[in-house]
């Protein structure tokens, strides 16, 4: 079925899959189910540290004592965020499943002098769309996975030929309906501008995840990477999740060097699910490409290391040691001429 568009509308080959996999179930265990919906409770303090404020000042502003419960985590995390923000110190909190009953509370501060700079939107302005329906369904689809996650009911997520599908059937035929409205070039196309242009990042954040059923993957991926470099941490954090599991989708002459840039500057920014997506893109890429390992080393390996040494999160521990490993065992040949990571997509 094909959808079409109502103008009254309102709107070593093993190996390699062995690795993918498991970075894959590692993300998966680790935030694929919000920690809103897990039965576990408070385990420890998850921070990167700040010439601001010491591990011990927050854990005091926390008062938080191991098994406490997650209404009291959130209202925490709320104290903290405020009381920071009101000295003027930019503060991102998020409570997270590191893949145990016990949940991490995570506290960034950003650190004076190192803020790692955004990309300006082009031509801001709001997009229209042929249609909203595809929006409607991707609602109803993201409540069928919340309604199976709060029932206990497990299922798989899949991206054959780069097409998301899931193991549930009432949520596979949500997908098939996305993908008919995804072969509507007029669709598509307003998507994209949509992650360019729309000042609303929870539109921007709709249009990436609608692109999951639009096929055209080394393309798209071309167009909405800039993307990773947003303002809002939801937008980038959903475009790495989107390129994570097409990253072998990508063409040999795919502008790695720029890629790869953009996930060394989003290990160094603030927040948990900006570390723990570009981490796993990382594993991937520097796995799969190789000749991207010196220049990362270059840019990234004080982060990287930062990372593993104090990172308490199970799968952000792991996935950081395997991109670590890659960096280390790597031996560049004589007389190589290297890629460039380049600054910035601006």
């Amino acid at each position: 079925m094909k959808a079409t568009l109502k103008p009254t509308a309102k709107r070593n080959k093993s190996a390699s899959l062995l690795v993918a996999l498991t970075s894959f179930a590692i993300l998966c265990g680790s935030q694929a189910v919000n920690a809103k919906d897990s039965y576990g409770t408070f385990g420890e303090l998850e921070y990167m540290g700040s010439s601001l404020m010491t591990r011990a000042e927050l854990e005091k502003m926390l008062h938080l004592s191991p098994g406490a419960k997650y209404a009291s985590m959130e209202k925490a995390c709320e104290r903290v965020k405020k009381s920071l923000n009101d000295r003027r110190i930019i503060t991102d909190t998020d409570i997270v499943d590191g893949g145990s009953d016990a949940l991490f509370v995570v506290i960034d501060i950003s650190e004076p002098g190192k803020i790692v700079p955004t990309r300006p939107l082009s031509d801001p302005r709001y997009i229209k769309v042929p249609t909203e329906k595809p929006n409607l369904v991707l609602g109803d689809l993201r409540d069928r996975l919340t309604q199976l996650t709060y029932d206990g009911r497990s299922f798989k997520e899949t991206y054959p030929n780069g097409f998301k599908q899931y193991s549930d059937a009432v949520a596979e035929e949500k997908t098939k309906e996305l993908k008919s409205y995804g072969s509507v070039p007029e669709l598509r196309d307003a998507w994209l501008n949509i992650v360019q242009s729309d000042p609303n990042p929870e539109r921007r954040v709709d249009a990436i995840e609608l692109l999951n059923w639009s096929g055209n993957y080394p393309e798209t991926i071309a167009k909405i990477m800039p993307a990773l470099d947003d303002v809002n941490k939801e937008v980038r954090v959903a475009v790495a999740k989107f390129i994570y599991p097409r990253l072998e989708l990508l063409p040999y002459d795919f502008p790695y060097g720029k890629l790869t840039a953009a996930f060394c500057r989003q290990i160094r920014r603030p927040s948990h699910g900006d570390r723990l997506r570009a981490m796993a893109c990382l594993s991937v890429l520097l796995r799969d490409k190789p000749e991207m390992v010196p220049p990362t080393r270059e840019v990234a390996q004080d982060q990287i290391d930062l990372i593993a040494q104090r990172t308490r999160i199970p799968p952000l521990k792991e996935l950081t040691e395997r991109v670590k490993f890659l960096l280390s065992s790597y031996r560049e040949k004589t007389g190589t001429k290297r890629p460039v990571v380049e600054d910035s997509n601006f």
